[in-house]
């Protein structure tokens, strides 16, 4: 019987006692009992009410009161070591699986604290353990010098949103993995690719790469910045790690601001997308130094930046190989010489080809390379640009956090509350309504009831353009 079944049949025998007691009595062992807790708490039939010790407690008004342990946030220096142990037996596994990838994305799945977390706890100690010589530097994060002559920079921010990080302080767990089809609850931003790259990194399979996993990302860039300021160097080619709600079903998204013909050319058999335009992230800082190399992000569906966080990716292992390939690129050329479109530069076999059908069909063509236009190849005008343009529009900042949720809302046609609405985008009430008001003149999303919303869907919006456009 599953949790639910488990439930109803405590219900009908007329809720003796505690659930959990019940479970007890019918002979389920304590790991049994703890995995249907954990999840009627997923399916949202518990509620949280408060932390004591080792033992949460939550309330149910089917259930009573039920206590039971939960993962600590505090490991010993031995249990730490067991952990970075698992990881490095899976990392040196010879045929990888994507259960395995989650594995150590749940290993890590712990706070992080500017070098004192037990997130950076456990990363070092698996580089120590596997004799790889990395550090955490302030400022920075932590970085793994290549074992040879560097060639990439692999970053990845290991940050968290800060209501992550507050929710470990009142004793919330937000890290509940579940692998249902193709769902993952837990921070996807950015621990997900923070896995990838620690496995990566101790494969040792790549000994000139350098990996870094940065802070401060969500704060500001702050971890790439002090990198860049100390160690840049324009003959390297840096691969950001991040996850995207861009090409979903893609093996991964390439956000490419400076685009070599080279480069491109022995990335077009790929499954790869490349995105029209890229979302703040590390990769930012190294546009600024003009240096060379991209964003090669995760595609997901769903809500990242929540506490309801329910998200979905279906191509994790792929990412993960695809990105071992990009090691073996020849980035003997790298410069900036793409002056149009990437997909148009896929249909020659030379720079030269390219450049003079640059020259007779793009006479007025402007090239910017911090900023090149890829909107040839992607002049689709979705809900979310419409959306967005209301918003700039009447001078409303597009935060992370709000962007995030737009974004789901629209996609999935949600039925949202002001309330939560305002708690996913990490904004106060009054700015959460004036939002929405601007959404309801713009027919983009109705208001049911009072305080209620209801988000127009993808689909529904193309009826809209004839009219907007």
């Amino acid at each position: 019987m599953n949790s639910l079944e488990l439930l109803k049949v405590f219900n009908e025998l007329g809720k003796k006692g505690r659930f959990d007691s019940f479970l007890k009595r019918i002979g389920l062992s304590k790991n049994k009992r703890e995995e249907i807790l954990s999840d009627l708490l997923i399916k949202k039939e518990l509620n949280f009410q408060s932390k004591e010790g080792e033992y949460s407690t939550y309330w149910s008004k089917d259930c009573g009161i039920i206590h039971f342990k939960t993962k600590r946030m505090e490991l010993t220096p031995k249990e730490i070591e067991k952990i970075a142990k698992e990881i490095i037996a899976i990392s040196q596994k010879e045929d990888i699986e994507e259960k395995d990838i989650l594995n150590v994305f749940k290993r890590i799945s712990v706070p992080f604290k500017e070098g004192s977390g037990l997130k950076e706890a456990i990363i070092l100690k698996c580089f120590e353990l596997a004799n790889i010589p990395a550090s955490y530097r302030k400022d920075i994060g932590i970085v793994a010098p290549a074992l040879e002559n560097r060639k990439i920079v692999v970053s990845s921010h290991i940050d968290l949103i800060p209501s992550f990080n507050k929710g470990f302080e009142k004793g919330k767990e937000p890290y509940i993995l579940k692998k249902e089809g193709e769902i993952i609850q837990g921070a996807l931003d950015n621990t997900i690719t923070n896995a990838v790259a620690l496995i990566l990194a101790l494969k040792k399979t790549s000994p000139n790469v350098e990996y870094v996993f940065t802070e401060g990302e969500e704060i500001g860039l702050l971890g790439m910045s002090e990198y860049i300021k100390q160690e840049f160097d324009e003959k390297v080619f840096y691969i950001n790690l991040d996850v995207t709600n861009e090409f979903w079903g893609k093996d991964a998204s390439i956000e490419y601001d400076r685009p070599s013909f080279e480069v491109c050319q022995q990335l077009k058999n790929k499954n790869f997308g490349f995105t029209t335009h890229r979302e703040c992230d590390d990769f930012d800082i190294v546009v600024r130094a003009k240096g060379n190399g991209f964003s090669y992000c995760l595609p997901t569906r769903g809500l990242i930046h929540s506490w309801k966080n329910e998200a979905k990716t279906k191509t994790l292992l792929p990412y993960m190989q695809g990105l071992e390939e990009l090691f073996s690129l020849n980035l003997e050329k790298v410069e900036p010489n793409i002056k149009g479109s990437i997909k148009e530069a896929f249909n020659f076999s030379s720079i030269e080809e390219y450049n003079k059908f640059i020259e007779e069909n793009c006479k007025n063509l402007v090239y910017v390379p911090h900023n090149p236009s890829y909107e040839d190849d992607y002049d689709e005008y979705t809900i979310y640009d419409y959306a967005f343009e209301i918003l700039r529009s009447n001078g409303i900042e597009l935060t992370e956090g709000l962007v995030s949720t737009i974004k789901e809302s629209f996609y999935s046609g949600k039925q949202v509350n002001i309330d939560d609405f305002a708690t996913d985008s990490e904004i106060l009430l009054d700015y959460a309504r004036d939002i929405l008001e601007l959404f309801v003149e713009s027919n983009l999303v109705y208001e049911i009831e009072n305080g209620v919303y209801q988000f127009l869907e993808e689909e529904e919006f193309e009826h809209l353009l004839s009219e907007f456009l």
